[in-house]
């Protein structure tokens, strides 16, 4: 009779840690889940620095060819006035 309640105390000890490692399991899922959204915001955010990085050139390309063509249209308007 003692062997069989130490049998269903053993069982109920190992339902309990499959139970915890269950718990354990989904919360390595989660975490994991978690770090893959960090992850795609990390990379989207880069994308976006790229992007206004991107933008910034542009714009300082427009910029110089804006100044560029200023300074020609300058050039012409004096060369017609002498």
């Amino acid at each position: 009779m003692v062997a069989l309640e130490e049998h269903l105390v053993l069982l109920e000890q190992a339902v309990l840690q499959e139970q915890v490692d269950q718990v354990i399991l989904h919360q390595q899922l989660h975490l994991k889940v978690i770090m893959q959204e960090q992850l795609v915001i990390i990379q989207l955010m880069h994308k976006e620095e790229v992007a206004v990085l991107l933008q910034s050139e542009e714009m300082q390309r427009q910029e110089s060819v804006d100044l560029e063509v200023q300074e020609q249209q300058q050039v012409l308007m004096d060369q017609q006035q002498h």
